[in-house]
C-alpha cells in the first residue's frame, strides 16, 4: 500500500500559499457577507426596502450561504433604535398591564437596547456584539412569535396592541419549517465543505478564521466606534473606547456618530451612523453610489428594475 500523501489532502490544489488563500477567500466571503446583512437584514428590518418574491429568494440562498442568520433574529436591532441606550422598565411594565388578556409577557429584552456602550461597555460591544446579539434574541424573538400566536388564536389582526416598535415585523420571514430558519447554518457548512473538498483543509481552515474574524470586526465597528459621539477625530474616538474620556452625545442625547465622511463604503455605508439613526427608515444611508454607499448602490439597481421597491427613502429617492 503506497504512502498517504498527507500534503495533498491538505492542499489538493497544490497551492504554493494555501493560508494566504484561505484569507483572500474569507475577505470575499466576509465581504458579501457584509453586503447581505446591509442590503438583507439591516434595512429591509427597518421597512426602508421592500423586494420582490423572486429577489427574495435570492436573497435567502445568499444570506443562508454568507450568515447563517434568520431575518427574525434581526428584530433586535429595532430595539437599538427604539430604546438607544436605554433599560426602559416603565415602557415594559405598563405594556404588560396594558396587554390583551391571555397574551404573552414581555421579556425586558423587548425594552432594552440589546447592545449598548451606556449599558455594556464600549469593551464587550466591541469585542462581543454577537454574543449581545444572541442573548437579546433569545428572548424577542419567542416572545414574537408567541405574540403571533396569540393574535392568531384570538383574531386580532391589526397588532395595535403589540409594542409600537415591533408593529411592522415581518413574521412571515419567520416560518419555523422554512428550511432557512430550521438549518440556518447549512449554507455556511456547504460552503466550507466545498471549499474543504475543492481546496483543501488549510484553506478552508483561513477562510473560516478571516470570514468570522471580519464579521466581528465589523460588528463592533458599527456599535461602538460608530458610537463614540461627536467629538472629530480617531485619537478621540480611540480614547473613548479605552475609557479615557467621556463619549459628546447629539442633541438627542445619543452617541451614534458620522465617521469616515465621503468614504463610507469602507464598511458598506454604514459609517454614516448617526445620520442613519435619525432616519433609520432611510435605504440610502450615504446614499447610491459605490464610492460611499455600496448597499445602496445596489438597492437603487434593483429598484430600477422592478425588482425592489424603497417605501422608507425620501420621496425624491423613491421617483428616482
Amino acid at each position: 500500500m503506497p504512502p498517504v500523501n498527507y500534503e495533498k489532502l491538505l492542499n489538493p490544489r497544490g497551492l504554493r500559499h494555501p493560508v494566504a488563500a484561505g484569507i483572500l477567500l474569507g475577505g470575499a466571503s466576509a465581504y458579501a457577507a457584509g453586503v447581505m446583512i446591509t442590503t438583507w437584514l439591516h434595512r429591509k428590518t427597518h421597512g426602508g426596502v421592500e423586494y420582490s418574491e423572486g429577489t427574495k429568494k435570492v436573497m435567502h440562498g445568499l444570506n443562508l450561504t454568507f450568515t447563517g442568520m434568520p431575518f427574525i433574529d434581526w428584530t433586535d436591532h429595532i430595539v437599538h433604535h427604539a430604546y438607544p441606550d436605554q433599560e426602559n422598565w416603565e415602557a415594559l411594565n405598563e405594556w404588560n398591564d396594558r396587554r390583551p388578556e391571555g397574551a404573552p409577557e414581555a421579556p425586558i429584552e423587548a425594552f432594552r437596547d440589546p447592545y449598548s456602550v451606556k449599558l455594556d461597555g464600549y469593551k464587550k460591544v466591541l469585542f462581543n456584539t454577537p454574543g449581545l446579539h444572541r442573548r437579546a434574541k433569545k428572548t424577542i424573538v419567542p416572545f414574537l412569535l408567541d405574540l403571533h400566536a396569540f393574535d392568531q388564536e384570538s383574531g386580532l389582526e391589526d397588532r395595535q396592541h403589540w409594542p409600537a416598535h415591533f408593529r411592522n415585523v415581518d413574521i412571515e420571514e419567520a416560518d419555523p419549517e422554512a428550511f432557512r430558519n430550521k438549518y440556518p447554518y447549512a449554507g455556511i457548512v456547504m460552503k466550507a465543505a466545498g471549499i474543504t473538498a475543492t481546496l483543501g483543509p488549510v484553506v478552508a481552515a483561513a477562510e473560516a478564521a478571516t470570514h468570522v474574524g471580519a464579521m466581528f470586526a465589523m460588528a463592533g465597528d458599527i456599535n461602538a466606534v460608530n458610537h463614540t459621539g461627536q467629538k472629530k477625530g480617531w485619537i478621540n474616538r480611540l480614547k473613548v473606547l479605552a475609557g479615557k474620556e467621556e463619549p459628546v452625545p447629539d442633541e438627542k442625547g445619543e452617541y451614534a456618530a458620522n465617521i469616515l465622511e465621503g468614504f463610507e463604503a469602507v464598511v458598506l455605508g454604514e459609517k454614516r451612523h448617526k445620520d442613519h439613526h435619525d432616519n433609520p427608515s432611510n435605504p440610502y444611508l450615504a446614499g447610491d453610489t459605490l464610492r460611499r454607499d455600496p448597499g445602496g448602490f445596489i438597492i437603487r439597481r434593483l429598484v430600477k428594475r422592478g425588482w425592489a421597491s424603497t417605501p422608507g427613502a425620501p420621496e425624491i429617492d423613491r421617483a428616482a
